[in-house]
């Protein structure tokens, strides 16, 4: 007997993981592999698996125990230092080529979605170890939404980077369709939050 949190979780696992493993498997089938600027999208498609699977982590279930709150924020943390890595080697070769930053939809998104994260991780941290109610009452009412904020942008910035990276279809369905039905799962899981889960044989 499979529920449907359960078939979402699978799903969900699938997906993160694919996103990363699908990146990582067409880099180093590239001449970009061992290069400098090839760790910029391993380490964002990196961040965002993470950073989804702590959203999933919140999304899945309305019963949160301490450590799945401690979990979630760690791996909020961690993904968005993923995404700060790979803002930082895409400026260090941008630098080093002497381009200009932030030209492209792709920039904007990954700009964003790395400003919206840490707003994010600063806020709750804030509301978490703050004494003051009012304070975390306020930080808490916009939690959810900044949370989609930063999904939806972190997801596109993925999927354009991938768009401007790739040139194969098959490649480009692989890493963008997996991050995108990530970020779809996670929403499917929110709304079945809110009502009775069936079974599945």
């Amino acid at each position: 007997m499979l529920s449907q949190r359960n078939i979402l979780d699978g799903l969900f696992v699938t997906s993160a993981l694919g996103t990363s493993a699908a990146l990582v498997t067409s880099i180093n089938a590239t001449k970009m592999k061992g290069s400098t600027f090839a760790q910029h999208p391993i380490m964002a498609a990196t961040g965002f698996s993470v950073v989804a699977s702590a959203a999933y982590l919140m999304a899945r279930t309305k019963q949160r125990s301490s450590t799945m709150v401690t979990v979630h924020q760690a791996s909020m943390f961690a993904g968005t230092g993923a995404m700060y890595y790979a803002l930082w080697v895409i400026y260090g070769v941008k630098e080093s080529n002497k381009k200009k930053h932030v030209q492209t939809w792709h920039s904007y998104y990954g700009v964003g979605a790395a400003v919206a994260l840490s707003l994010l991780t600063l806020g709750t941290t804030f509301a978490t170890w703050t004494s003051n109610k009012d304070a975390r009452r306020a930080i808490m009412k916009y939690h959810t939404v900044a949370g989609k904020v930063a999904g939806v942008t972190l997801a596109a910035a993925v999927v354009t980077g991938t768009l401007t990276t790739f040139k194969e279809t098959g490649t480009r369905l692989a890493i963008a369709g997996s991050a995108v039905a990530a970020t779809g799962i996670i929403i499917a899981a929110a709304a079945l939050k809110r009502r009775p889960l069936k079974s599945a044989e």
